[in-house]
């Protein structure tokens, strides 16, 4: 088909293209890219020839960029360029915010607020649209939230809302993003919060449909508590669909308002593929529609998504001192990483893992910071620093509390060090059980009493291991063995570990990167050869650090 046929029919092309995009990007499993290119040439009478070598780039699993590049080879020009390759956004004149719309009294010059045209085509816009338009549900309701002036209210809440997981489609937009203007003052406001480098965009995107008296009552994206440190640290990211002003609908501005003078408002006009990028503290609503004469039958879309930062979970070990767990946290915090701390101690041995953490504050902190249930849908980005056995039930505690209670995150990295015990479970746990001993003993405490106390220990840790049902189940070794190394294959792992550890030795964590290795687990390992058992920081500092961050630079980009 020649170029000029092709240019002709970009516009159809193009919405053709990208919703069948959509549909290959959301299931890969179900429709490869050449059943994609096999039923887009047919659609277009195209001769099937030209796309041998789109076949070829596909058996060798070459990315989507190839896959544009064949597809342009073969006559397609711009109409199949234009849908996946990164387009260059322009920073659009944006208001000036109003007096006290931060919820912090943040200098106005520091607040991050950027409107971005051109992010992405009719054709995505359009695309986007009819994908997720079937699955639409309404949503109406009083929502809780924060009033500015401190009491609770209820905010009104009227649309239709769609969602749909589609982390291909969340990358592209977020590799425009980063070539855009706009990423520096996305940089500094990351950096102004200590919130670590940004990872992406949540691949959840919703698709919100406005129409009629639907509108969204002014509000904060999210209400944390003042203990889920820096846990109000990502930004909003509002992408429209079609055009206001009139042209498909009139209203439905994005307002952001002065929360001590209403009036006090500027807004937002909503255009095809123009995106919005703000902080979570700016106290803003969705305007209603403003029907005009026969105009009742317009709609505003617009999709909405977050902008994701990780937090890291330092798990210390068993009794481990508050300033020894404390020096971890303050490495990450170096890095420019958000940090919590869960201490772990020897009880936790012989509680059942709904008993373990599930009181916390910093539990409770994460849980509103992930985002539960009935609140926001904005994804919390975990990294566990797991040390020893401790720091391990901890996680698989928290991680269970998190999960059950309809937290949304998710774990892109997990940092193990001086663990994990062997899958083995009971029998190499002798070496620990001496420590625990040498925390309630003294060194004058005779033979006979430290036996006893052994003998004591080994059998509250067969109580653990009793089900309600009266059968022997894994203990808490095999258990977390099990979830980390093998269940969580997919996530990167980095082993720190010394041979001369004789609590959880060599061996035991070797076993684990043989196994997590087996599994496909990408990892990195660092052995120390003299270090102690959690010692590791202290003796090899510089190495212990740069190991971390080559391990997060590599695998948490």
């Amino acid at each position: 088909m020649a170029a000029s046929n092709v240019n002709a029919m970009a516009g159809s092309m193009q919405e053709e293209f990208a919703t069948m995009i959509f549909k290959y990007s959301a299931s890969p499993k179900d429709n490869d890219l050449g059943k994609l290119a096999h039923e887009f040439a047919a659609l277009r009478n195209m001769n099937l020839k030209p796309l041998k070598l789109l076949n070829h780039a596909i058996q060798q699993s070459q990315p989507t960029s190839e896959f544009v590049e064949h597809l342009t080879h073969a006559g397609w020009s711009s109409a199949a360029r234009s849908v996946l390759t990164c387009r260059q956004p322009t920073l659009a004149e944006k208001p000036t915010l109003p007096t006290n719309v931060h919820r912090y009294g943040c200098v106005k010059d520091d607040i991050m607020f950027e409107v971005l045209d051109s992010v992405l085509t009719d054709a995505e816009c359009r695309a986007l649209i009819n994908r997720m338009s079937p699955a639409l549900k309404s949503v109406s309701g009083a929502l809780s939230r924060l009033h500015p002036l401190g009491e609770q209210r209820a905010s009104k809440t009227e649309y239709c809302l769609s969602v749909m997981e589609n982390k291909r489609f969340a990358d592209v937009i977020w590799q425009r993003l980063m070539d855009s203007e706009a990423f520096a003052s996305i940089y500094k406001y990351t950096q102004r919060e200590g919130c670590g480098m940004p990872l992406g965009l949540a691949p959840r995107l919703r698709l919100l449909r406005y129409e009629g008296s639907d509108r969204f009552d002014a509000h904060y994206d999210r209400i944390v508590p003042d203990e889920a440190t820096g846990s109000e640290s990502l930004i909003t990211v509002l992408i429209y669909l079609n055009d206001g002003g009139g042209v498909d609908f009139s209203g439905g501005e994005t307002l952001y308002i002065n929360p001590e003078n209403m009036a006090e408002s500027v807004g937002v006009v909503p255009q095809r593929g123009r995106v919005v990028l703000f902080e979570h503290c700016l106290y803003h609503s969705g305007s209603p529609l403003q029907h005009i004469d026969d105009s009742a039958n317009q709609r505003k879309y617009v999709m909405r998504t977050d902008i994701l930062v990780p937090l890291v979970l330092v798990c210390g070990w068993m009794h481990a001192p508050s300033r020894g767990v404390a020096k971890y946290a303050n490495l990450f915090q170096r890095l420019g990483y958000r940090t919590e701390v869960v201490e772990s101690h020897a009880g936790h041995l012989f509680m059942p893992p709904a008993w373990i953490h599930a009181k916390s504050p910093t539990v409770a902190a994460l849980e509103s910071a992930a985002s539960i249930a009935n609140n926001d849908d904005t994804e919390l980005v975990i990294i566990p620093h797991l040390i020893s056995g401790g720091g391990c039930i901890s996680w698989y505690c928290v991680e269970r509390h998190l999960r059950q209670r309809g937290a949304r995150f998710f774990v892109p990295a997990m940092i193990f060090d001086s663990s994990p015990n062997s899958g083995k479970g009971f029998d190499v746990f002798e070496g620990s059980f001496d420590k625990i001993l040498d925390d309630f003993t003294s060194t004058t405490t005779s033979p006979v009493k430290r036996w006893i106390a052994r003998t004591v220990l080994k059998a509250g840790w067969a109580a653990v291991m009793l089900r309600w049902s009266g059968r022997f189940g894994p203990d808490p070794l095999q258990r977390n063995f099990a979830k980390l190394i093998i269940a969580d294959a997919a996530i990167p792992k980095l082993f720190l570990y010394s041979s001369n550890d004789v609590i959880i030795t060599a061996p035991e964590v070797e076993e684990a990167i043989a196994a997590a290795a087996a599994g496909g687990t990408p990892l990195d390992q660092v052995n120390f050869h003299t270090s102690l058992h959690v010692s590791h920081y202290l003796d090899y500092p510089e190495v212990y650090e740069q190991s971390i961050v080559n391990f997060l630079t590599k695998y948490v980009p």
